[in-house]
């Protein structure tokens, strides 16, 4: 369901924006209002179709939705990609005119979606990548989870082609250390295809004040986001995601095993010491 936009002033700080955002509900109030995050950096070849795609899978739903973009410094079409969609579905979208990371720009999305919210412990944050790393196909699922309650909902992609012991550290070490932390099982702590409660990030926002939800690139800023959130999710969920066709046109960077770990074993430790970002799967894009 499209929303008809009235601009207010822009939540987040740096770059530019066309005007968030909140938005009317068409139903008069009684429906969740989904805010798509995505944040982007020169995937021009594949955000026309992810949006599309996006368009298509939401109109056939009851709920309305806004897509939030943030444009980090790309210098390919990516702009004239969001000018274009932005006429036919309710996408606001940012600029850094300098790149910021992507877990700078997932943070600034993360608070525009909490500060358009009129009723934040019935309206949700998804997550997503700009480079069709994740599947519209598979919103459906999540939200059917998030509606049955769930605060936290992640979507877990099928294994990978990753050496053995990353596919260890991803699906069992990892998830072990997490559920040591939190009490929460759950199968892929890292996976990026996500969708919140509102309430959960108003909350881990007020908890953090100035603070960002999430400082460092690839897995470990995914944990981080977790890590900050699980303790005022009331239910967690996983979403068992099929196997598709790979669409997204860049390759994954490769994730090297031991500073990955050590980067993580930081964050769940709650350590300030940090790898160098090259050891990770590079910024601003994280591994699938």
């Amino acid at each position: 369901m499209l929303l008809a936009p009235s601009t207010v002033e822009n939540p987040t700080a740096g770059g530019t924006a066309s005007g968030l955002a909140r938005y009317p509900r068409a139903s008069g109030g009684r429906t969740t209002v989904i805010y798509v995050c995505v944040p982007t950096r020169n995937d021009a070849r594949t955000l026309g179709p992810l949006l599309w795609r996006l368009r298509t899978v939401l109109a056939q739903y009851p709920r309305d939705y806004c897509v939030l973009v943030h444009d980090d410094a790309s210098d390919d079409a990516t702009p004239e990609v969001l000018q274009q969609y932005a006429r036919v579905m309710p996408l606001e979208s940012w600029r850094s005119d300098t790149p910021i990371g992507s877990a700078a720009a997932l943070d600034r999305l993360l608070r525009a979606a909490v500060a358009a919210s009129e009723y934040p412990r019935r309206d949700g944050a998804v997550v997503l990548q700009g480079d069709f790393q994740d599947a519209p196909e598979d919103l459906p699922e999540l939200l059917r989870r998030f509606e049955s309650g769930a605060d936290v909902v992640v979507g877990v992609p099928p294994s990978d082609g990753s050496p053995a012991a990353v596919r260890w550290l991803r699906r069992y070490g990892l998830p072990w250390a997490v559920r040591w932390r939190t009490r929460r099982r759950l199968r892929d702590p890292v996976a990026g295809f996500r969708l919140f409660r509102l309430q959960v990030l108003r909350r881990a926002l007020q908890a953090r004040g100035a603070e960002p939800l999430l400082r460092r690139p690839g897995w470990a800023g995914q944990l981080e986001l977790l890590l900050a959130t699980l303790p005022y999710a009331r239910r967690s969920a996983d979403v068992l995601l099929p196997a598709r066709p790979p669409r997204r046109v860049r390759p994954a960077e490769p994730v090297a095993f031991w500073p990955t770990a050590q980067e993580l074993w930081a964050v769940l430790t709650g350590s300030t010491r940090r790898t160098s970002p090259r050891a990770l799967a590079s910024d601003p894009k994280p591994a699938p």
